[in-house]
């Protein structure tokens, strides 16, 4: 909650930075064209914010990101969900987005679920930030196949 508050503190901090300079100079003639300014600027802040901060997320998620691809590529040659598993538990670099956070925990879970651990998939399956539609489908989906892990002993 704390980074996303400085997040926002950074956000507004630096728009702050860029409509300052626009007000200053049409402080005594606000009119259509210094309004339109204004918007501009909002407009390429947002732009240049959110590059930014894709920028940035992808940097700092290339080393764990690198190593994951590495593991996922291995397991797609050998299938073999034991080494999968011992090798994402020893990462040496951790998820540092949420994405990248909810990838390594499913695919952990899938590995658990194909070992027959059935809890300890589910625990991986609930440290998944489900905000996203989707990605709490599909951890549902996931669910129900671990869920049935009992039915079938």
């Amino acid at each position: 909650m704390a980074t996303r508050i400085g997040r926002l503190a950074l956000y507004f901090g630096t728009l702050m930075a860029v409509e300052t300079p626009i007000m200053l100079h049409f402080r005594g003639n606000m009119n259509g064209f210094a309004i339109l300014w204004m918007l501009l600027g909002v407009v390429i802040h947002f732009l240049v914010f959110v590059g930014i901060g894709s920028i940035v997320g992808g940097f700092l998620n290339r080393y764990f990101e690198q190593e994951y691809n590495a593991i996922l590529e291995e397991y797609k040659v050998d299938n073999d969900a034991q080494k999968m598993l011992h090798k994402l538990k020893n990462m040496k670099h951790k998820p540092k987005s949420a994405l990248m956070h909810n990838a390594y925990y499913f695919t952990l879970s899938t590995a658990y679920y194909e070992l027959g651990e059935k809890y300890a998939a589910l625990n991986a399956l609930n440290t998944i930030y489900t905000i996203d539609p989707k990605m709490a489908e599909a951890v549902e989906k996931q669910r129900k196949l671990v869920n049935a892990l009992d039915e079938e002993e």
